[in-house]
């Protein structure tokens, strides 16, 4: 059996046993899942599975870094930090909320699209 996370802020689906439609943050932990389908799940980067995925793999090739943001909804206050000193976020530390931290990042990215 596998456990798989929706690590998004959607709905997404995976092709599993039984099929499963997981809402964004929903988590289900008996699905069987064909190793092909793993594969492809995982490079989605929109699944941890078995509790594994880096925060900042956002591009799902195994590396930091990457295209993709990373969905912020989920996240610990290490993880939005983590994601906020690989953006280059300024002024956030471990005494800001968590609110406050995604609104930052969120800031930047949206600076950064206008850019």
């Amino acid at each position: 059996m596998t456990k798989v996370k929706n690590i998004t802020d959607g709905p997404k689906i995976i092709n599993a046993t039984p099929i499963a439609i997981l809402q964004g943050g929903e988590e289900q932990d008996d699905l069987t899942v064909s190793d092909a389908e793993l594969a492809s799940a995982s490079k989605t980067g929109w699944f941890e599975i078995d509790g594994k995925v880096d925060p900042l793999d956002h591009d799902a090739n195994g590396k930091k870094g990457g295209a993709r943001f990373p969905g912020l909804t989920g996240k610990t206050k290490a993880e939005l930090l983590e994601i906020a000193a690989a953006e280059g976020v300024a002024d956030v530390s471990e005494e800001t909320t968590v609110e406050d931290i995604k609104s930052a990042i969120e800031l930047k990215r949206e600076e950064a699209a206008k850019a």
